[in-house]
């Protein structure tokens, strides 16, 4: 019986497993293992910049939840996480910039929100940004402002 019982939760567990995997087209989840590798390898040169390892991660759900839905088939999250990046690398150019991104960041996470926004919470550096035209120079100047 106990046999049982663990082969139903089992059944259970991957029965729930498939269905949130199955809630994104095969071609999306394609996309996102594309966009994970992109970022990790755009992330080595933030962290060689820096001197510090800052992990950079997507928040892709935000991109699914967006109202009338982001394609993100067509426009991939990374290379608009790429200007907070490019931002936190160029503070890095100077000593001092440098030092203070060793400081006070530690993580740089992308989300999808309809207008440009920027936090710096207990050393995440968490950057918003819909699809519309972005640059790097937004973002690098809050951040000289808050660091």
């Amino acid at each position: 019986m106990t046999k049982r019982t663990g082969t139903l939760a089992l059944t259970i567990l991957v029965a729930a497993g498939t269905t949130a995997a199955s809630a994104q087209s095969l071609a999306q989840r394609d996309m996102i293992a594309r966009d994970r590798t992109d970022l990790a390898t755009y992330s080595k040169g933030v962290d060689s910049a820096c001197m510090k390892h800052v992990r950079m991660s997507i928040n892709y759900a935000s991109y699914r939840a967006a109202p009338g839905g982001v394609n993100m088939l067509s426009h991939a999250p990374n290379s608009i996480l790429e200007n907070a990046g490019d931002a936190v690398k160029n503070i890095c150019a100077t000593p001092d910039g440098r030092a203070a991104v060793q400081g006070k960041i530690t993580a740089i996470v992308g989300v999808y929100g309809p207008t440009e926004a920027y936090a710096l919470t207990s050393g995440v550096f968490t950057y918003t940004m819909d699809y519309g035209p972005g640059n790097v120079d937004r973002p690098e100047a809050w951040l000289k402002a808050h660091l």
